[in-house]
């Protein structure tokens, strides 16, 4: 599974998932290009629920108040393009679909090309920590909370440098494979008792 909540469902159907997240590779997911950050906010994503319009355009109300701009692509971007405007941007707003809403490609996407990732509280945890790698907080101290990351810039570097070593570091596709291969092993090494 890749998230524990998923891990969780999963636990209660009576499974024994292991949890690994989706693997960072650059070929897959983007590096570091040294281009100028000229985007201070950026949002990529479909918006197919009313929930995600509405707390997008509160968002970008309240960031424009404090004469912020979101840039948002007319398009949906992927690929080369989503690296390059992930490198562009200084943050990323992410908004949730619904409440439940998976992120975690999303927070590798940008932790990889070294935005910060500031988004509502995610259900799941780990392995984006809020605080270390990402920052969270509730939808109406979003744009604060922006600001202020946008004025500091040298807290916003520690925070995206720790996310990048990350996903890197840890959560390579070499090292999630290797902890599937790994909980493989153990199941093969004690079978279940035959009833």
């Amino acid at each position: 599974a890749t998230s524990e909540s998923k891990a969780a469902q999963l636990r209660r159907h009576g499974f024994e998932p292991v949890v690994a997240p989706v693997g960072y590779h650059p070929t897959l997911h983007g590096g570091d290009l040294g281009l100028q950050r000229d985007i201070d906010v950026g949002f990529l994503g479909r918006i197919r629920t009313r929930r995600r319009l509405r707390l997008l355009e509160q968002v970008r109300r309240d960031l424009e108040s404090r004469g912020i701009k979101v840039t948002i692509p007319s398009e949906e971007v992927d690929g080369e393009e989503r690296t390059r405007f992930l490198n562009r941007a200084k943050i990323v707003l992410n908004i949730f679909q619904n409440s439940k809403d998976f992120v975690g490609m999303r927070f590798l996407y940008c932790a990889a090309n070294k935005a910060l990732i500031v988004s509502e509280p995610p259900i799941d945890r780990e392995p984006f920590v809020p605080g270390l790698h990402i920052v969270s907080a509730p939808v109406q101290r979003l744009a604060p909370i922006i600001e202020h990351y946008l004025s500091a810039e040298k807290e916003r570097q520690e925070i995206v440098e720790r996310a990048y070593r990350l996903v890197s570091q840890e959560l390579t596709i070499h090292e999630m494979v290797g902890r599937i291969l790994s909980h493989s092993r153990q199941l093969l090494r004690y079978p279940a008792q035959a009833e």
